[in-house]
């Protein structure tokens, strides 16, 4: 016969450490979270409002099938310049020459004038 040690568990002294690990884990988590919310940054740069620097340029801001562009979408690619849509600032307005495939700013009396053109696909 082999006599063994008999210990009765405590439940109290589960109920403590199971706690305790929970507390320890619950504030890892939230030491964690906050030390990577801490070096989020985010920085918006909103290019098509910007100023331009000299006095007297004209600039031009291309949308392509409803999305900013930074170019005029190519002759040949099915593109047509949407009229109604497109507009100019201070009172001048945009001729467009399709044989062409070039932009003529009509009525422009002052400086800084900014023309917004609108392309789509050519649903024919």
């Amino acid at each position: 016969m082999n006599l063994e040690k008999f210990k009765q568990k405590n439940p109290k002294k589960i109920g403590i450490s199971i706690f305790t690990v929970v507390c320890i884990l619950l504030i890892a988590g939230i030491f964690f979270y906050t030390s990577f919310a801490s070096f989020e940054t985010k920085q918006d740069f909103n290019i098509i409002e910007g100023s331009v620097e000299s006095n007297g340029d004209l600039y031009f801001v291309f949308y392509v099938d409803g999305v900013i562009s930074k170019s005029m979408p190519q002759k040949g690619e099915g593109y047509i310049l949407n009229t109604e849509k497109t507009t100019c600032t201070k009172g001048a307005s945009v001729e467009f020459n399709e044989t062409e495939w070039s932009v003529k700013v009509l009525n422009m009396t002052e400086t800084r004038t900014k023309c917004t053109l609108y392309f789509e696909k050519n649903a024919t």
